[in-house]
């Protein structure tokens, strides 16, 4: 059975969880709106989409903005459009000006930052119908065993769901639209004659209209992201006395014991040992505990001392950056 396959469109950090997972931190790490100004909404409503099944995909799109949760609240107050009066209810709405316009006074009468909007552009369902092949046996000798054989086409069908509209968020205050284009789903099964349905067409256009609003979480809302970031062993070059103890912290952070594991390599970089390893692991620790600034520092140090490409550190630097302009955002920078 195929499933729904969410297609994004496809952002800094403040504080940290880490779990020292084998030989890996797992980063959890906070992000922006990738939409830029979104960051500014904090409250929402979703009203009615225009165009077949636009009322359902708008409660889609609300159910994935309700859901959504940053540092284990709300991500973002949703409000009910019928809070405005009971022609805004969902399955009601019939707007008077269509379009950002219409959407930015709505948002002022119902007094929400920002609004979704929108209309169906296409939702489709199509299927190709195709024959699985199998044997069956026709005969059979005394011993129950099968003497002859016949090749049997059974029928079977590929279903496919889409969905194509055209998504609006608009900030009230300003009446700018912050985003303007157009999002897809789908979703699809396949079947023969002689199993049974996995889906019916509707939950069908359930998933791919599911399929569509997935990815508004983290283009309108600020969102969390876990991140694996690799340490590295000791390289060869070391004393052995300085490589078992630079690989003794490598395994206390595979045992979940990344404080005493930072604190290894803290005390060798202390009495002076540094190499481009020990510098990106340093860095790690860094981020984990929240110390962008000095995690950046420890980053680019690798990489000075690294004479080939360290694609661990560089990755690393791109995402702490990443990380300190969307805090900068999320702060109102």
């Amino acid at each position: 059975m195929r499933v729904s396959t969410a297609r994004s469109l496809v952002v800094a950090a403040l504080g940290f969880l880490a779990a020292a997972c084998a030989n890996s931190a797992t980063v959890n790490v906070e992000r922006a709106p990738r939409v830029l100004g979104a960051e500014r909404i904090y409250s929402l409503a979703v009203m009615d989409f225009a165009g077949p099944g636009g009322t359902v995909l708008a409660e889609e799109i609300e159910s994935e903005m309700v859901a959504a949760r940053f540092r284990g609240q709300p991500a973002v107050s949703v409000v009910d459009p019928s809070s405005a009066g009971p022609r805004y209810a969902r399955g009601r709405y019939r707007p008077a000006r269509r379009g950002a316009a219409g959407l930015v006074e709505i948002g002022r009468r119902i007094d929400v930052d920002g609004v979704i909007g929108g209309s169906v552009l296409d939702e489709i369902v199509d299927d190709r119908e195709y024959t699985r092949e199998e044997d069956d046996c026709v005969a059979r000798d005394e011993d129950g065993d099968c003497t002859e054989v016949r090749v049997v086409e059974i029928p079977c069908w590929d279903v496919d769901a889409r969905i194509e509209a055209r998504v609006l968020l608009v900030e009230t205050a300003t009446g700018r639209t912050l985003f303007n284009d157009i999002v897809r789903g789908e979703s699809g099964m396949y079947y023969c004659e002689d199993e049974h349905l996995p889906y019916t067409i509707p939950q069908l256009r359930d998933q791919a209209r599911r399929d569509a609003a997935r990815p508004l979480r983290e283009l309108f809302l600020p969102h969390e992201e876990r991140v694996r970031a690799p340490f590295q062993r000791p390289g060869d070059n070391l004393p052995e006395p300085v490589a078992a103890r630079f690989q003794a912290g490598y395994e206390l952070a595979g045992d979940d014991r990344l404080g005493e594991a930072c604190t290894i390599w803290e005390e060798l970089e202390t009495s002076g040992v540094r190499t481009a390893g020990l510098l990106y692991n340093l860095g790690v620790c860094a981020e984990v505990f929240g110390r962008l600034e000095l995690a950046l520092q420890r980053y680019e140090q690798a990489l000075s001392l690294s004479p080939d490409e360290f694609r661990d550190a560089r990755r690393a630097r791109r995402r702490v950056i990443t990380q300190m302009r969307d805090l900068d955002r999320l702060q109102g920078g």
